[in-house]
Formats: structure tokens, sequence, C-alpha cells
């Protein structure tokens, strides 16, 4: 991600944004002691990058990102968790676990959409 295209922000959530190309960094990228309910406050600064960058920008570079909602935000869990070099084995456990958790929130299973996500190429 080019630097220029990175901000701080301490007023907003972190996120990437496709339009513009940038990512936003805000304070919920520091891993909560308690279960949050902004879903980069339970991981680790790394995998919530990892779930902004190569989860949702390297899908958006490459035209697959996903028009629902939901099924967007497990894709960039699931990508994040098995292709972003140096998580620990834990760190992708709970990326996984957010994506499955999303998707079982709204009553789906990750074996029904699989197929629909953008999660078998890098």
């Amino acid at each position: 991600m080019p630097e220029e295209r990175i901000y701080y922000v301490d007023y907003d959530c972190t996120g990437y944004g496709c339009s513009f190309d940038l990512l936003r960094i805000g304070t919920d990228v520091f891993p909560s002691s308690e279960r949050q309910k902004n879903a980069n406050s339970n991981i680790s600064m790394h995998g919530a990058i990892a779930h902004e960058l190569i989860g949702h920008r390297k899908a958006a570079l490459a035209g697959k990102t996903h028009p629902d909602e939901v099924l967007e935000e497990a894709q960039a869990s699931i990508r994040a968790a098995k292709f972003t070099p140096e998580l620990s084995a834990l760190e992708r456990i709970i990326l996984y676990r957010d994506a499955v958790s999303r998707l079982k929130n709204i009553g789906i299973k990750l074996k029904e959409v699989k197929n629909d996500l953008y999660i078998f190429k890098e």
C-alpha cells in the first residue's frame, strides 16, 4: 500500500475505501482485552491491517469485491487468513472465526457460499 494512501484517525474505525484506494487506520486496530462489537478490535493489529489490505484491497484491485456487505467482510477475513504472510496460527484462526461468525449471524454456512467468494486465489 503506498504510504501516501494511508492515514490515521482517532474518530473512526479502521477501513479500506476502494473508491479512492485509501486505508484509514483508527484506534480500533489495537486489540481490546474484552470482546468488542467491532471485529478489528478482537484481532491483532497485524490481523486487522491484513483484513483491510489482503482481504479488501487485493480483492478490489482484482475487481472481485462482493456486493453483499456481510459476504464481503467474510471474504476479506478468509483472504487475510489464507494469504497474509507472517500471521501466527492464532491470528489466522481468529480471522477464520470472524468470517464464520459473520455468516452465522445471517443464517449462512461457509460451505453454502464458499464458491461465491474470492478466496481460492491470491
